[in-house]
């Protein structure tokens, strides 16, 4: 997983998600597969369009001219279409999504079935998960076998139900993948639309980047 760190801005306000690179913004498609799929837009600013008090508090940003509060508002003004256009095809493919994954809702509560059973055991072997996407976490088996937080004994309780799990992964990966098969068009065209954002944020990108730099150094 991307190192990740969220900021409240101005008064619990503005929530500003900063990764290496650039803030990670995604479609529910790639989410249910991929929590790190790419990232779509790579300067560091926020979602404005729908913050009904975000005039008020840019003016409040004493550290900016009038000329810079002003291409704030233009650009929350700006940017609000498209993220209306962005939520209805995000509903489109949860509808979509929903349809699908509803299918695996036998498997799904086998699945948590399995790890109530022993949740405790569970919890203390993610402890130690990597940060990296779920798609290239090991296997339940390979984890157990060289976790370090395990218990001899511990590792006996998990490993019998371990193998199930790993055959419920893969049978639930199948529907993943039947949702981003689904839905790949409708994700090309957020995709698409989240270009269209990046456009318009970069035009102020030299305001935000003045923005964490004044946040930071608070």
């Amino acid at each position: 997983m991307l190192n990740q760190k969220a900021k409240i801005l101005i008064a619990g306000m503005l929530t500003v998600a900063t990764v290496i690179g650039g803030p990670s913004i995604k479609s529910e498609a790639s989410m249910l597969k991929d929590v790190n799929s790419k990232e779509i837009v790579s300067i560091q600013t926020i979602d404005t369009s729908n913050q009904p008090n975000i005039t008020k508090r840019f003016g409040e940003m004493n550290f900016l001219s009038q000329s810079e509060k002003q291409r704030l508002i233009d650009e929350k003004n700006a940017v609000k279409p498209y993220y209306n256009k962005i939520d209805s095809l995000e509903k489109e493919i949860r509808k979509i999504s929903d349809n699908i994954m509803k299918d695996a809702s036998e498997i799904l509560k086998e699945y948590d079935s399995i790890v109530w059973a022993n949740m405790t055991l569970w919890m203390k072997l993610d402890s130690e998960v990597p940060e990296i996407s779920y798609d290239k976490l090991p296997s339940n088996t390979e984890r157990i076998k060289t976790s370090k937080v395990l218990t001899k004994s511990e590792k006996e309780i998990l490993k019998n139900d371990a193998k199930r799990l790993d055959e419920i992964d893969a049978e639930i990966q199948k529907y993943y993948d039947k949702v981003e098969k689904a839905t790949a068009t409708l994700s090309k065209q957020i995709d698409a639309e989240y270009a269209k954002l990046e456009a318009i944020y970069q035009k102020n990108s030299d305001i935000w980047q003045k923005i964490h730099k004044n946040m930071d150094g608070k």
